[in-house]
Parts: C-alpha cells; sequence; structure tokens
C-alpha cells in the first residue's frame, strides 16, 4: 500500500487543482493501491465563524480587484490547461474551513469515505460556490457522501474534534508546513504545490514494485 498524507484546505484553490491532477494520476495507476489520510491546514486560521464577504477578502488580501486578477492569473491559466472546473465569480463568502475540516475527519474515523468528502467540499466551494461554513450545507455534503446527517449534525454544533484540527494545523506549520497542498509519500518523500499529472506518475513509478 502506498499512503500519501495531505496537508490541504478546502477553500484554498490550489489544494482543488492539487487534488484534481493527484486524481486523474490515481486513476493512470490503478494498479498501486493507493490510500490518502487528509491533514488540517487552514489557510486562514483567523477568519471569523461567519466568515467574511469574498469581494472584501480578496481587497484586504490582494490590495484590490487588481491585484487579485494578477494573483489569479497562474490558477486560471492551469486550471483551463488541465480542464479543471473551477467558478470563482459563484462564491460570495470566504468560509472559515474548521467545520469543513472536522467532517473530513469524521468521515476519515468513519472508514474509508475521507477523499470522497473532501472531493465534495472542493467541487462545492469552487464549482458550485456553495459556502462551506455553513453547517446545514456541510451537513447536506456529508449526507449525500454517505453520512449520518443527524449525527454530523449534533457534531457540528458541539466542540468535537475543534481542539484536533487546531493543533494539527499548529503542529504541521512548526513541522516547517507553511503553505499547502503539501504532500507526504510513504513518510519518505515530501512534495510541496499542486504538481502535474506527469510528476505523480514518476513518483508512483518510483514505488512501483510490480
Amino acid at each position: 500500500m502506498l499512503r500519501i498524507e495531505i496537508y490541504s484546505d478546502p477553500v484554498c484553490p490550489w489544494c482543488y487543482v492539487g487534488n484534481e491532477r493527484l486524481n486523474a494520476a490515481i486513476k493512470c495507476a490503478e494498479h498501486l493501491h493507493i490510500q490518502l489520510s487528509w491533514k488540517p491546514f487552514q489557510l486562514n486560521p483567523d477568519m471569523p465563524s461567519y466568515g467574511i464577504d469574498r469581494s472584501e477578502y480578496l481587497r484586504n488580501k490582494f490590495g484590490g480587484d487588481q491585484g487579485a486578477r494578477s494573483a489569479y492569473s497562474p490558477l486560471l491559466r492551469a486550471v483551463e490547461e488541465d480542464g479543471i472546473e473551477l467558478n470563482l465569480d459563484k462564491i460570495r463568502v470566504m468560509p472559515n474551513s474548521l467545520d469543513a475540516h472536522r467532517i473530513i475527519r469524521w468521515a476519515e474515523i468513519e472508514g474509508d469515505n475521507s477523499s470522497l468528502v473532501a472531493d465534495a467540499l472542493f467541487r462545492a466551494f469552487f464549482v458550485d460556490g456553495l459556502d462551506i461554513g455553513d453547517r446545514v450545507v456541510l451537513t447536506e455534503i456529508s449526507a449525500k457522501c454517505g453520512m449520518d446527517p443527524v449525527l454530523v449534525g449534533k457534531l457540528l454544533n458541539s466542540e468535537t474534534d475543534v481542539g484536533f484540527v487546531n493543533a494539527s494545523d499548529r503542529k504541521a506549520r512548526t513541522d516547517g508546513i507553511h503553505g499547502v497542498p503539501y504532500f507526504i509519500v510513504d513518510r519518505q518523500l515530501a512534495i510541496s504545490g499542486a504538481q502535474p499529472e506527469s510528476v505523480w506518475m514518476t513518483v508512483f513509478g518510483q514505488f512501483d514494485s510490480t
């Protein structure tokens, strides 16, 4: 089994691209047994629990519309080249991602569908423009991925695993991870950034014993 630990945030656009590229590579390496393990990293750990207007977020982060356009140009080129669906214009709220990280953790504890939940969160935010900081939205996403919506709703309204997510985020930064996506392959190889499918195929070849 080839284990890949993924440090990621469901509201990070390059994490979305990196995940789509990794998924494409995994489909081309079906003979390998690859297990993905998701590690919390909060792009904006100080974000208010209710999020903020995305236009305001972009102004604060990039200094205005022109700065935002310049910052997103490489991303837009990447999704166009790879045929990845991205609808930034649909996003109205930049959410706090702590609760999204919590349901990914619960999916991993419950079984083997954490990647299904992570994929659903990425698409909900970057394709459908949904507020994935909204607990109703998160409960609906988890239900579509086979989780118990009643249980998830109760957990979201508690403090369950809030400390775990925050502690994991702090540990990642202490360990030297300051940007995501970040991947650790088989506890041997660290890969930073949204690498193209060809890079992943080369990596898989290094661990392919067939």
